[in-house]
């Protein structure tokens, strides 16, 4: 709200209403407080403020133990009169659809006390993550269940959720039968900078974990697999690996960076073994980066700077590895049986994928928070839904800046299974006869691509606000020149201005034949000195027609020469820098 006023979309001595300036002196308001005063005493819609991008708003770390559920399984309803409810997820709370946790005070709910709620956002199937817990409970691999939720807060309909358990002290019990355990642990590279794991107990009360330090310290000391099987689940370890490839796993990092894996401490069952466990799947089957169903093992999973990929011989020339593959697509990841899964799966969500992902009569979606910044995974449709569970590949090109962008891709998962399946079956020369009618070009099927672009506003499509000029450089990336104005990082743009050198406290060099006496790295530009002081070099010392209503040409490549050597760059002439003839004579 102090945003919002100080942005003067809401101007204070309009408020006369006593109540209405309580809310606005709140510390903390809520969402229908916030929207109540923007529609009273606004001229600008809540959309349009949300999208500024003086980011008025941000998503806090909200729970509450104060809150109760109702949970109707087919008529049949639960009250669960205590739980305590919270904003869940890490990267994709950058979206409009919120995920959520819940963790149950008294009792259970189906024999869970812990339940995540996830919108799914970046995956527009909506399937990614049941297709793979489904298969990982099939082979016996230690996972979570998934399903699926409609979602009410406080009777506003929140849409459609994916509904899965956790990794936590009750999932053991229900799993292994060890209470209250002591011995799960979550890993992420912020906790540490071990070549193999870096984790931290569940139990936070536990901050010195002897238990873990020993494990670490065992790893670093083991020299052969028989030396890891005394107290690592090896077995485990290598089927992972295997699903990992199959599904085209890159958001499952088993180097120091851990991410999206917990371990647990089996020594309730007599074994003794460390066991990797692995969650979240939702950017699994060929979902983002540059997937390539004809990939190798090697090229796709194998870390040759991790110790454990040396001393396991985590490669495709390891039969082990092979077999598991094998197993795996023999009992499930093939065409045959998945194809026929999916479809299920897709005819059972279509009348709620159709209702989440339709506005209504205002042009709203159900559960979305407006946000400054709208992603393309925002905006995945009915239509995405039903085609990417088939053979629609969606493009989604990504701009940093006006300038910049990157771009990834998301296969349809029919697709995904088919290619990965063929591959495989051929390059490991695998038995796939059970399926062999997909194996060639009997089945036949048409792909097709569908693209997306997202463009930011702001600074130079940055999506962030422009600094106020002169600006200190504080890094430099491929996008360009960034500074901390106000506790907020800002974009510097080069564009405004004579050069580069007055965005950031410097004149441009005027003389013609003023050379470079300075070269930052960091900023990858040259300084001057002109009448004593620092100048910044511009086109007007690079090239000869620089200056003038030409700009220097970012390449050498010459179109035209008369007096002087010319090109042609985004559809207008350029002078030829002097670079290009130096680099010529060398």
């Amino acid at each position: 709200m102090n945003k919002t006023l100080t942005n003067n979309y809401i101007k204070k001595s309009s408020i006369t209403d006593k109540s209405d300036l309580e809310i606005i002196n709140k510390t903390n308001i809520t969402y229908s407080e916030y929207e109540y005063m923007v529609n009273k005493y606004s001229s600008v819609p809540i959309e349009k403020i949300f999208q500024k991008t003086a980011d008025v708003y941000s998503i806090p770390e909200f729970s509450t133990d104060d809150a109760s559920m109702l949970f109707d399984l087919e008529g049949s309803v639960t009250e669960v009169p205590k739980i305590k409810f919270s904003i869940g997820g890490g990267y994709t709370k950058v979206f409009q659809k919120l995920g959520f946790n819940i963790k149950v005070k008294k009792g259970t709910l189906m024999e869970r006390k812990q339940i995540r709620l996830r919108a799914e956002v970046v995956d527009p199937s909506f399937i990614r993550e049941k297709l793979a817990y489904d298969f990982c409970n099939k082979m016996e691999l230690p996972s979570l269940s998934a399903n699926f939720a409609h979602l009410f807060i406080n009777d506003r309909d929140m849409g459609l959720y994916s509904m899965r358990d956790a990794f936590k002290p009750q999932w053991v019990e229900y799993n292994f039968g060890e209470k209250s355990t002591k011995h799960l642990y979550e890993c992420n590279r912020q906790y540490g900078i071990n070549e193999f794991f870096n984790c931290k107990n569940d139990d936070e009360e536990i901050t010195n974990d002897v238990d873990f330090k020993k494990f670490q310290e065992r790893l670093a000391a083991a020299k052969t697999r028989e030396d890891l099987e005394e107290f690592f689940d090896t077995e485990l370890f290598l089927r992972w690996e295997a699903l990992k490839y199959l599904l085209g796993s890159w958001d499952h990092m088993t180097n120091y960076h851990n991410k999206n894996i917990y371990m647990f401490h089996n020594n309730y069952t007599n074994k003794d073994r460390w066991m990797v466990l692995l969650y979240d799947f939702d950017s699994d089957f060929g979902a983002y980066k540059k997937p390539n169903p004809e990939n190798t093992f090697n090229t796709e999973i194998y870390e040759k700077s991790h110790p454990l990929h040396k001393l396991l011989n985590v490669t495709d020339s390891n039969e082990e590895i092979i077999q598991y593959m094998a197993e795996f697509m023999m009992n499930g990841f093939n065409p045959k049986e998945l194809f026929q899964r999916i479809d299920e799966l897709t005819e059972f969500l279509a009348p709620y994928i159709k209702e989440d992902r339709t506005p209504d009569k205002n042009g709203k979606l159900p559960g979305r928070v407006p946000r400054s910044l709208n992603k393309i995974e925002d905006s995945f449709s009915y239509g995405d839904f039903r085609n990417n569970t088939e053979f629609t590949k969606l493009k989604l090109k990504k701009y940093d800046s006006d300038t910049s962008s990157s771009s990834e891709y998301i296969y349809g998962i029919k697709q995904w299974v088919l290619e990965r399946f063929r591959f495989a079956c051929s390059h490991y020369n695998i038995d796939c006869s059970y399926a062999k009618e997909y194996l060639d070009d009997s089945f036949k099927y048409t792909t097709d691509t569908v693209l997306y672009e997202q463009r930011n506003g702001g600074c130079a499509g940055t999506s962030y606000n422009c600094c106020k000029i002169p600006a200190n450089v504080d890094t430099v990336d491929d996008v360009g020149y960034w500074a901390i104005q106000n506790g907020q990082w800002c974009f510097i743009d080069m564009t405004e201005g004579q050069c580069w050198s007055e965005n950031i406290g410097y004149p441009c060099c005027q003389n013609k034949d003023t050379k470079v006496t300075y070269h930052s790295k960091s900023l990858n530009k040259d300084y001057g000195t002109e009448n004593g002081e620092w100048c910044g070099i511009n086109d007007i010392q690079l090239c000869p027609k620089g200056g003038s209503k030409y700009k220097c040409c970012e390449t050498c490549k010459v179109s035209y020469t008369d007096s002087t050597k010319w090109g042609v760059e985004h559809g207008k002439w350029c002078s030829i820098p002097y670079s290009c003839d130096e680099q010529k004579k060398s």
